[in-house]
């Protein structure tokens, strides 16, 4: 995971940001047809979440 992630930081096709919404991270999951750990999604959406 740790891999795949470095590489799509640095792909030109997406543009990397930390944080995401829950809504982000469904649609995220959904279409790359993959589910992601629980204690992932808490600590990645905690990154966004301090306003």
């Amino acid at each position: 995971m740790i891999n795949y992630l470095k590489e799509l930081k640095q792909s030109n096709e997406f543009e990397y940001y930390e944080g995401a919404n829950a809504k982000e991270i469904k649609f995220i999951e959904k279409t790359l047809g993959i589910c992601l750990p629980d204690a992932y999604l808490e600590d990645f959406l905690s990154l966004g979440l301090e306003d």
